[in-house]
């Protein structure tokens, strides 16, 4: 279980330092807290769990369903009880890692709330 201090403790750059975790939405979320929404931190966060869950965890799925000439894993029981688990963290690895899909998003969600501000409605 992660604690309060470690899911919200970040070092330089929303980074966590080493053995601390990243917060994450899902986390804030388990511990019943409210990130602050206009908090750059919590919409980049929001950008790479959109990505992560839209995007690349429905691709990995697939590619788990359909392994395109081999197994994603060894294929036994372990893989298909946490396979689904497995992808999701995979999926926000990746997301993490991929600064261009998740900046991309982030500029579209900045646009949506600059166009839904200047229309003068509640995001």
């Amino acid at each position: 279980m992660v604690s309060a201090v470690q899911a919200t403790t970040t070092g330089p750059r929303g980074t966590a330092p080493p053995g601390v975790a990243r917060p994450t939405l899902r986390v804030w979320q388990a511990l019943g807290q409210r990130p602050d929404p206009r908090s750059p931190a919590v919409a980049r966060e929001a950008a790479a769990q959109f990505a992560a869950d839209l995007f690349l965890a429905p691709l990995l799925a697939e590619v788990r369903r359909f392994p395109l000439g081999g197994e994603v894993g060894d294929g036994g029981p372990g893989e298909a009880i946490f396979g689904q688990q497995l992808d999701q963290r995979i999926a926000d690895q990746v997301a993490a890692k991929q600064p261009g899909l998740v900046n991309a998003i982030l500029r579209s969600f900045q646009a949506v709330h600059g166009a839904s501000a200047a229309r003068g409605g509640a995001t």
